[in-house]
């Protein structure tokens, strides 16, 4: 009697961990797809080698706190990006036959520039929602070169997000 209650508890215990990892599997479908590439280094120097993964992934955690979504493996991403254009910036049509190839919903793409003569960051963002009549240029970002440049990732996140709820 006793063994038949702990088999029935654990029957009862696999059926509850098999559907929470249904319905986390579930969520996961539901969720958008996003693929974020890593902002190109357009500066000419090598004063900006942290800048490029830096940026890239603080766009992706301040885009995580203004909505949800299952964010394309980044070693995946680059690796599909470069079977489409080796490097520059993915056009509309590139940047649509990626999402078709790639299964992503959103894909986040842009480059960075040094303005010497004002000591600036120059930070250009490009977002396609899967479609050439979907890949919008957002406004260009500046910010000095200071301690400030940190919170530049969250001004281009709303910039994203801005732009994804006008489409």
């Amino acid at each position: 009697m006793r063994s038949c209650s702990l088999i029935y508890k654990g029957m009862l215990l696999c059926l509850f961990i098999t559907s929470t990892q249904l319905q986390a599997a579930d969520k996961n479908k539901s969720l958008a797809r996003v693929a974020i590439l890593t902002y190109a280094d357009e500066t000419g120097t090598n004063n900006f080698g942290y800048m490029p993964n830096s940026l890239t992934e603080a766009i992706d955690k301040s885009l995580q706190q203004k909505f949800e979504y299952v964010r394309e493996d980044p070693a995946k991403s680059e690796a599909a990006r470069r079977k489409i254009k080796a490097t520059g910036i993915l056009n509309a049509t590139e940047a649509a036959q990626y999402c078709v190839k790639n299964d992503v919903q959103i894909l986040v793409l842009g480059q960075f520039k040094y303005d010497a003569a004002k000591k600036q960051i120059v930070v250009d963002t490009y977002i396609s929602l899967g479609s050439k009549e979907n890949y919008r240029a957002l406004p260009e970002r500046r910010n000095p070169t200071d301690a400030s440049i940190f919170t530049l990732a969250d001004k281009v996140a709303d910039d994203i997000v801005a732009e994804m709820t006008k489409i």
